[in-house]
């Protein structure tokens, strides 16, 4: 069974309710993730991604996030709604299943340098990528540092340096 939404749909039924407002086919779903025909549906038939435990991952969402047009905070939205980042009170705003369209709630996002990150956001968490692009953890800035110090990483909540306002 694949992965669903916190309210339990696939992401065909979350796209059409939440995204899309309207109809939307298995193929149109497969090519917004980025999938081949193939590697949806796998040989023999049934047993390709769209199939698997773990669709849709972090890149799929990531892609299905471009398709649509909704940018990094809706990346990170989809990130939540589909469980691979837990939701923090206070630090997410997840648009697609609100009660309002206010977004001034929304918090602003950065993607900085891992090594000029600890100066310039000392208590910030942090969205880290595995390598792979599988996996995604918001985590503790100074744990990313730890964990990979060349890469880049996206900034949640935090105010940007007084010499970028």
């Amino acid at each position: 069974m694949t992965r669903t939404d916190r309210r339990g749909r696939p992401l065909k039924a979350f796209l059409q309710a939440e995204i899309a407002r309207g109809d939307v086919t298995v193929e149109e779903m497969r090519k917004a993730c980025g999938l081949t025909r193939a590697s949806y549906y796998g040989e023999p038939s049934g047993t390709g991604r769209g199939f698997d435990d773990t669709f849709p991952n972090s890149e799929e969402l990531r892609q299905v996030a471009e398709y649509y047009g909704l940018g990094d905070n809706g990346w990170v939205s989809l990130l939540v709604e589909f469980g691979w980042l837990e939701s923090r009170p206070g630090t997410l705003r997840i648009p697609f299943t609100a009660g309002t369209t206010d977004r001034q709630l929304s918090m602003p996002i950065n993607l900085v340098p891992l090594r000029e990150a600890l100066s310039r956001y000392e208590n910030a968490s942090v969205l880290l990528v595995s390598p792979n692009r599988d996996e995604v953890n918001l985590v503790p800035l100074r744990r990313a540092i730890e964990e990979q110090l060349d890469g880049s990483l996206v900034v949640f909540n935090a105010d940007p340096p007084a010499d970028e306002e």
